[in-house]
């Protein structure tokens, strides 16, 4: 029998399937942390590109200070 420990359980963040759960009070710290250093963004949330943001209502000033470039 499969044994399986919720992450919640364990104090982790959640990672949905589309990957780490955003919100509005997390969204700013984990970009911040991208634009920072994304390398140890990755291993804290995940590929940025795999956040799941559908919980996220406000990035009003997200990426407002960042030097993004598309």
């Amino acid at each position: 029998m499969k044994t399986t420990t919720s992450l919640s359980l364990l104090g982790l963040p959640a990672v949905g399937s589309a990957g780490y759960v955003m919100t509005d009070s997390n969204i700013r710290t984990a970009v911040a942390a991208w634009i920072s250093d994304a390398t140890a963004a990755e291993v804290t949330y995940g590929h940025i590109s795999t956040w799941d943001t559908s919980g996220v209502t406000d990035m009003s000033g997200s990426v407002h200070q960042s030097n993004c470039r598309v």
